[in-house]
């Protein structure tokens, strides 16, 4: 990928980031700060054993 086309393409990806907060309104910006947590939070419970299965493990 060349140098332009990389400049147009993240130039074209930062318009349409725009365009989609602006449909959003300033709840987008709430859910694309608080989202990414509730999904952590919604995993971890669901990780939590694997990992404690691995270190306890012999």
């Amino acid at each position: 990928m060349s140098g332009g086309s990389l400049a147009t393409w993240l130039r074209a990806w930062r318009r349409q980031a725009a365009r989609r907060r602006a449909a959003e309104g300033p709840w987008g910006d709430v859910w694309g700060a608080v989202g990414p947590l509730l999904v952590t939070a919604a995993i971890t419970p669901l990780i939590r054993p694997v990992f404690l299965g691995y270190l306890s493990s012999p």
